[in-house]
C-alpha cells in the first residue's frame, strides 16, 4: 500500500511538473505577438469595415459588418496589449492606390481590435484568420474585375503568373511592321477658302 501510495505521488507530481509546461507551449506571449505584428501592415481578410472590430476566439467577427473595398482593408499595427481576457491591437487603416502597378499605403483612422483569448490561449490561429499578411492572399476575397489584375501582379505564393506581353514589346512588335509615310501629291494650299 505504501509503494501504491508513493508511487502515485511520483505520478501526480510528474504532471504537475510537466502539465504546465505542455499546455504553455501553444500560448501566445505579448512579446511574441509583438515581434510578430508590430509595425507591420496586414489586411483584413474579409475587408471588414469599423473603427472598432470584436473578434471571437476562434477569429470570427462578433457582429455583422459591411465589407469596404479590399484597398481600403490594410492596417498598420502600432500597438498590442495581452490582457487576461483578450487581446487588443490598435493601429490605421491603410489606403492602397496604385501608381504604375505599384502600391501605395495611404494613413486613414485609426482601428481599435479586439480578439477574445482562446481556450488554449494561443492567438495564432485566429490572427490568421483575421489577418491577411498581403495583397496576393487578398486576391480570393478580391472583386471579380480586380482578381485579374492581382493574380497577375501579386501571385500567390507557388502560382507563377501567366507572362502576358509588355506595352514595350507590342509597340516594338507594331513598329516593324509599319512603314514609313510616303508623299502621294504635291500641291499649294487653298488659301481663298
Amino acid at each position: 500500500m505504501r509503494r501504491y501510495r508513493r508511487a502515485l505521488r511520483c505520478i501526480l507530481s510528474a504532471l504537475f511538473i510537466f502539465y504546465p509546461a505542455t499546455s504553455l507551449i501553444a500560448q501566445s506571449s505579448e512579446q511574441e505577438l509583438r515581434s510578430q505584428l508590430l509595425n507591420k501592415v496586414f489586411f483584413l481578410r474579409d475587408r471588414w469595415s469599423g473603427l472598432t472590430l470584436k473578434f471571437t476566439a476562434q477569429g470570427t467577427l462578433d457582429r455583422g459588418s459591411r465589407q469596404v473595398p479590399f484597398t481600403l482593408a490594410g492596417v498598420q499595427i502600432s500597438d498590442i496589449r495581452l490582457r487576461p481576457d483578450e487581446l487588443t491591437i490598435q493601429g490605421n487603416r491603410i489606403g492602397i492606390r496604385f501608381d504604375r502597378d505599384v502600391p501605395h499605403g495611404m494613413m486613414l483612422k485609426p482601428i481599435t481590435i479586439h480578439i477574445v483569448r482562446p481556450g488554449d490561449g494561443d492567438y495564432l490561429p485566429a490572427l490568421h484568420a483575421i489577418f491577411a499578411k498581403n495583397l496576393a492572399e487578398m486576391t480570393d476575397s478580391a472583386p471579380d474585375y480586380w482578381k485579374p489584375y492581382l493574380s497577375q501582379h501579386f501571385p500567390s505564393p507557388g502560382t507563377a503568373a501567366e507572362p502576358t506581353p509588355s506595352a514595350e514589346t507590342d509597340a516594338e512588335h507594331l513598329a516593324a511592321s509599319v512603314s514609313p509615310p510616303e508623299l502621294l501629291k504635291k500641291g499649294k494650299p487653298d488659301v481663298h477658302r
